[in-house]
C-alpha cells in the first residue's frame, strides 16, 4: 500500500469509525460458511441554545404582527402604497411563511432531538461470495406525535398534531442500508468482483463538501446526519445497483454500476428544527404571496375588502404526492477507472469517471393555473369581463376572475444528468495531497421559486389590466378599482427567457422550474498527521485536513434576464410595489412584489473551504481515551445554486465535539454547533445547538 493510501485510510478510519471500540463480534461458522453479527445502540439528546432570528420568520408570524395584513392584505388595487409600505417596514422574511416552520416549533432550550436508534449488521462469507445486511431503527419521542406550533391563527389552530407521513420520516422507523452479496471471479488470472444490491457507491476525493462532487451516487442522508452521535458513514445511503471491479492491467483498474432503481436524498423534514423550507420532506402546500398572507392548510381565505367581493380564490396551492415528479428508474449507469503512476511525484493515483443519473436533489415544479374568466372576453374591457364571468362573484353562479389556487406544485427530479471528472491522489513530503474535478455538461439549477409561481399564476389573471369605475352601485366602490393583468401584478422573467415573449405560459401546463447549464466542481485537499512529537497540544496523534473547493456555472445569465434560487429573504427582482427597481421610482402598488430584490441568487461562482482538526489522547483518565474534533467551515464567496447549497458568502459554521472511548463496547460524546455570518442569506444563523449522546456496541 502507498503512503498516500496509508494515510487516507488512517484518516477515513478516525473520522468515520465510532469512537467506542467494537466489541467481539458474534461469530458463527458452519462448514465453509462464516457469520458475523454487529450491532449498535445510540442515544442522544440535542438543545437549541439561541433565541431564534425574528428576520427570519415570515412577517404574519413575527409577534405583533399577526394582524398585519387582515384589513387589505397589504395591497392596494387603487393606487395606495401605504398597505405594501406596511409590509415592507415590519419585522420578518418575504419568504417566511413558506420557510420557518421548523424555526417557530422550537424555542431556546428546547430538546430538538432525543434520538435513540439500533444499526444491527449481519456479514457473512462462504468461499468467493460475501455478504452484509445493515440496517437502522430509530425512535425519538420529542418529536413523534409532536406539537407544532402556528403563531398566526387566523386560519388554523395555535398547535397542531405533526402528521404522521412527517414522524415516519425522522422520529420513528428505520431504513434499510446495504444488503448486497458479493463474489469474486477469476478471469485471466486477473480477480474479477461482482456485487449485487444494495450498496454505497463512493466516488473522488472530496471529504468535507457533501454536494455537487463526483461523490454524488449515494443520496445524501440528512436525517440521520442531524441525530446525536450521527457518524459520518451514514451521510450517503446505498443504492439498488450491479457493480462489478477489475485491475485491466497492472496500475489499471476499473469499477462500472448500473442502477436499477432510482433513490432520492432523505431530506431535512418539514416542520424538523433545521428544515428551511415547509414543502419539501413531507409538506402538502406552498402559501401564495410574498409575506401578505398566512398559512391557510384548508383554503380558508377569501381576499380583503371589495376584493373578496369579486374574487373567492385562497391562496393555497396545493403540492401534488412526491411520486408525480418521480424520474424513471433505469438509465443510472458509469465507470470509474484508477491509474496507478508510480514514477508521479514518487507515487500518484490519477482517476477518470463518467456517469449518467437521475437528480437526487427536487426541483420545485408548477402546473399552471386555471384561465381567469375574464380571457374569455375582450382584453382590458370591464364591461366585457363582467359580462363572460358572469357578475364574478358577487352572482353566487358568477365565475372566478382569479383563480389563483388552482394552479400545483410538484417536487420534480430530472433525469439523465451526465458527469465527467478527474481526480488525483499523492503526496508533498509529509502531506497526503489530492484533489478532483467534476464537470456536468446538462446540469439542472432551480429557477428562483417565486418567478416559476409567478410563471405558473399569469393565466389565472387577466391578459391586460381591467379598470373598473368607481360609481358602480352593485360593486360599492368609492374610487376607481383595477385588475391587473398578469404582466402588471406578477411579471416572470422565465417565460420571456424561454422565448415566449409577454404572452407567458397558458393554463394546466406544466412549467419545468429547472434550466439545466455546463457546471464545474473543483476540490482540493491536504491532509497531514502529527505525532506525539510534533504537535504543540500534547495529543497521541493530531489529525488536520483542509479541503478548498468551489463551483462554477458557465453562461449564467444577468439577473435581468433570470434568476437561478439561491437562499435568503428572498422576493422578486421585478419592479416592487414601493419603486424600488422602477426606472422612475414611481410606487406602483398593483405590484404583489413587495420591493424589488437583487441579492440572494445563485452566483455564477461560489467557493469557500473547511477544515478539520481531530486530536487523540489515549488512557487520558484511567482507561478513558478522548478524541476532540474541530470542524470549520467558512464560505468565502459567491451563492451557490439551492440544490446545491455549498456555499453563501461569509457563512461560517464550528462544530466542536469531544469523544470518549470508555470501554471497549462503551463510548460517548457531546458536541456544540454554532451558525454564524452569512447576513440575512444564512438560513439556519440561529440554529446554535448543543447535543450530547452515548453508544453501546456489542
Amino acid at each position: 500500500m502507498t503512503r498516500f493510501a496509508l494515510t487516507r485510510i488512517v484518516w477515513l478510519a478516525a473520522a468515520m469509525v465510532s469512537v467506542s471500540a467494537q466489541a467481539q463480534d458474534l461469530k458463527y461458522e458452519i462448514g465453509e460458511l462464516q457469520m458475523g453479527f454487529t450491532a449498535s445502540v445510540t442515544s442522544g439528546i440535542a438543545i437549541r441554545t439561541q433565541d431564534r432570528n425574528l428576520n427570519l420568520i415570515g412577517k404574519l408570524n413575527v409577534p405583533g404582527q399577526q394582524n398585519l395584513c387582515t384589513a387589505d392584505d397589504c395591497m392596494s388595487l387603487s393606487g395606495d402604497p401605504a398597505p405594501n409600505l406596511r409590509l415592507v417596514n415590519a419585522k420578518g422574511s418575504y419568504s417566511g411563511g413558506n420557510t420557518d416552520n421548523g424555526n417557530l416549533n422550537y424555542d431556546k432550550y428546547d430538546i430538538v432531538q432525543a434520538s435513540t436508534r439500533l444499526t444491527p449488521t449481519l456479514a457473512f462469507s462462504y468461499g468467493d461470495w460475501s455478504g452484509r445486511v445493515r440496517g437502522i431503527l430509530f425512535y425519538d419521542p420529542v418529536n413523534d406525535g409532536f406539537e407544532e406550533t402556528h403563531p398566526n391563527t387566523r386560519f388554523q389552530p395555535a398547535h397542531t398534531k405533526r402528521p404522521d407521513g412527517v414522524s415516519g420520516r425522522f422520529a420513528r422507523g428505520g431504513q434499510l442500508r446495504d444488503a448486497y452479496i458479493s463474489n469474486v471471479l477469476h478471469v485471466a488470472d486477473r480477480d474479477v468482483t461482482i456485487t449485487f444490491g444494495n450498496q454505497r457507491l463512493t466516488w473522488g476525493e472530496s471529504f468535507l463538501t457533501p454536494l455537487n462532487t463526483l461523490n454524488t451516487l449515494g443520496p445524501p442522508d440528512a436525517v440521520l446526519a442531524r441525530m446525536p452521535g450521527f457518524e459520518l458513514r451514514e451521510l450517503y445511503r446505498a443504492v439498488p445497483a450491479l457493480s462489478i471491479a477489475t485491475e485491466i492491467v497492472d496500475g489499471l483498474s476499473a469499477d462500472v454500476f448500473y442502477q436499477w432503481r432510482w433513490n432520492p436524498a432523505n431530506a431535512e423534514p418539514v416542520g424538523s428544527f433545521f428544515s428551511t423550507n415547509d414543502f419539501i420532506g413531507g409538506g402538502h402546500y406552498i402559501t401564495l404571496g410574498l409575506g401578505q398572507y398566512a398559512e391557510d392548510p384548508d383554503r380558508k381565505f377569501r381576499p380583503a375588502g371589495i376584493s373578496g367581493q369579486i374574487s373567492h380564490s385562497s391562496r393555497t396551492i396545493e403540492l401534488l404526492s412526491e411520486n408525480y415528479g418521480r424520474p424513471k428508474n433505469g438509465g443510472q449507469y458509469g465507470i470509474q477507472l484508477k491509474y496507478y503512476a508510480d514514477s508521479l511525484f514518487g507515487g500518484t493515483e490519477l482517476g477518470a469517471y463518467y456517469a449518467n443519473y437521475h437528480s437526487r436533489l427536487p426541483h420545485i415544479s408548477v402546473i399552471s393555473a386555471n384561465a381567469s374568466c375574464t380571457r374569455q372576453g375582450q382584453a382590458g374591457s370591464f364591461v366585457s369581463a363582467l359580462a363572460v364571468c358572469q357578475g364574478f362573484k358577487i352572482n353566487p353562479n358568477g365565475l372566478e376572475p382569479v383563480p389563483t389556487d388552482s394552479m400545483k406544485a410538484f417536487l420534480d427530479y430530472p433525469e439523465d444528468i451526465h458527469m465527467l471528472g478527474l481526480s488525483f491522489s499523492s503526496n508533498l513530503g509529509p502531506f497526503s495531497l489530492s484533489g478532483e474535478y467534476a464537470y456536468r455538461p446538462n446540469m439542472p439549477l432551480q429557477v428562483h421559486a417565486t418567478d416559476v409561481i409567478y410563471a405558473g399564476l399569469a393565466p389565472a389573471f387577466p391578459e391586460e389590466d381591467i379598470n373598473i369605475p368607481a360609481d358602480l352601485s352593485i360593486l360599492g366602490l368609492d374610487s376607481p378599482f383595477t385588475i391587473p393583468g398578469h404582466r402588471h401584478i406578477a411579471p416572470d422573467f422565465l417565460s420571456v427567457y424561454r422565448g415566449m415573449g409577454t404572452t407567458g405560459y397558458g393554463p394546466n401546463q406544466v412549467i419545468r422550474g429547472y434550466e439545466r447549464f455546463k457546471v464545474g466542481q473543483f476540490s482540493l485537499l491536504g491532509i497531514h498527521v502529527f505525532g506525539p512529537n510534533d504537535n504543540y497540544i500534547g495529543a497521541d496523534q493530531l489529525q488536520f485536513l483542509l479541503e478548498v473547493s468551489g463551483t462554477q456555472i458557465f453562461g449564467l445569465p444577468e439577473l435581468s434576464e433570470l434568476q437561478l434560487e439561491g437562499t435568503g429573504n428572498r422576493s422578486h427582482y421585478s419592479e416592487g410595489a414601493d419603486g424600488t427597481g422602477s426606472p422612475t421610482g414611481q410606487v406602483d402598488s398593483l405590484h404583489i412584489n413587495p420591493t424589488q430584490q437583487k441579492d440572494g441568487a445563485a452566483t455564477s461562482f461560489s467557493y469557500g473551504y473547511r477544515v478539520a482538526l481531530k486530536g487523540q489522547y489515549s488512557r487520558a483518565i484511567g482507561d478513558i481515551s478522548l478524541y476532540p474534533t474541530i470542524l470549520w467551515f467558512h464560505d468565502l464567496g459567491g451563492i451557490s445554486p439551492a440544490t446545491i447549497d455549498n456555499y453563501v458568502a461569509g457563512r461560517q459554521q464550528l462544530s466542536a465535539q469531544l469523544d470518549a472511548e470508555i470501554t471497549q463496547s462503551i463510548g460517548a460524546g457531546m458536541q456544540y454547533q454554532i451558525f454564524t455570518g452569512g447576513g440575512r442569506n444564512n438560513q439556519r444563523s440561529d440554529r446554535d445547538n448543543l447535543g450530547m449522546y452515548v453508544r453501546y456496541s456489542f
